[in-house]
């Protein structure tokens, strides 16, 4: 190593990474979105019933322990400077839940059309609220009733997606169409038939689907499944799946389509603020941060996206640290507006 060269920090092992998961991540919850967040093909590999120390297994055993420990350690010091601030974490697992506060008709038309086995289209701009709504769902479903398999790489051939879905199941998948459907099929079968199980398979980002998945998608359905739904589908996108879907070639897929939900910004002023009120409270906040005018400027800045008022917030109390400041003035979050800008 030169004299310039910053020193290498050690890694630590296995059982120093257990420990700072266990304080760091001591919720399921917790752990879950951590996992969800940051390591989507760990996630692919945790089956429904799995202990806590079994999903900890495995991620040590497959995330990378580089990676695994930059975002503990960036995890550990978000929880000092909040400490040290008495500032909320916006960005907390628990805070980016309550994204979907105010939101339980969405909830429930998501939770009826799993229950039913049927297709399911989720649309909206980014920053909406959809990645929100899909964990606030499948983490209310009984993992001995179904299996959720979330996928959000989806641009690239359909056979790949396949394989995906072969790889989720727990198969080796094969390389031709035909013994791979074969193979999947008869696996949703046993689940289905053996152990009352029902795959829901989320496609995030399926704006990005070939087109030649749609056209054919249905046919792989009705091969061998006939007038049955062994598995329920979730296409989540941005607006223009909603109009890809509409198209002609498409209508054998759009006839299966239980429930399409389409989120919308929260600009409401009354709505926007319980939101915020609520996500900086989930957060672990007592006391108010915002000034009403504050809250008028957040919601004007966000254009009433939460994912966009959480930067903002997160920005802010980032510039809040060095001040001393245990709110958020008016002239503070103009400045994070800036910076984001």
């Amino acid at each position: 190593m030169s004299l310039v060269d910053p020193p290498t920090e050690a890694i630590p092992s296995r059982a120093e990474l257990r420990r700072l998961l266990d304080v760091l991540l001591p919720g399921d919850n917790d752990l879950n979105g951590f996992v969800y967040d940051y390591f989507p093909s760990v996630l692919q590999r945790f089956q429904p019933g799995l202990s806590r120390n079994a999903k900890l297994d495995l991620l040590l055993t497959y995330a990378e322990v580089a990676d695994l420990h930059r975002l503990l350690r960036e995890r550990g010091l978000h929880q000092r400077k909040r400490r040290a601030s008495e500032i909320p974490d916006f960005g907390s697992e628990r805070a980016r839940h309550a994204e979907l506060f105010g939101r339980d008709d969405l909830l429930s038309t998501l939770l009826a059309a799993c229950q039913q086995d049927g297709w399911v289209v989720v649309s909206g701009a980014a920053g909406v609220g959809k990645t929100a709504a899909l964990r606030a769902v499948t983490a209310t479903l009984n993992p001995h009733r179904y299996q959720v398999i979330y996928h959000a790489e989806t641009d690239f051939g359909r056979l790949d997606l396949y394989r995906c879905l072969a790889q989720s199941l727990g198969l080796a998948p094969s390389y031709r169409r035909a013994l791979l459907w074969r193979e999947i099929k008869a696996h949703i079968h046993h689940l289905a038939d053996g152990k009352q199980l029902l795959p829901v398979w989320i496609l995030d980002e399926a704006q990005n689907l070939p087109p030649d998945f749609f056209r054919d998608f249905p046919a792989f359905l009705n091969f061998a499944f006939d007038s049955r739904d062994l598995m329920s589908v979730w296409l989540v996108g941005h607006p223009v799946l909603a109009q890809t879907l509409q198209r002609a070639p498409y209508a054998a897929l759009a006839g299966r389509i239980q429930a399409r939900v389409h989120l919308t910004p929260v600009f409401e002023r009354e709505r926007f603020a319980r939101l915020i009120e609520h996500g900086l409270k989930s957060a672990g906040n007592s006391s108010t941060l915002l000034t009403d005018s504050g809250m008028e400027i957040l919601r004007q800045a966000s254009k009433g996206l939460p994912r966009n008022a959480a930067r903002i917030l997160r920005t802010a109390m980032r510039l809040a640290l060095p001040r001393g400041l245990n709110h958020l003035p008016d002239e503070l979050l103009q400045l994070a507006i800036e910076e984001l800008r």
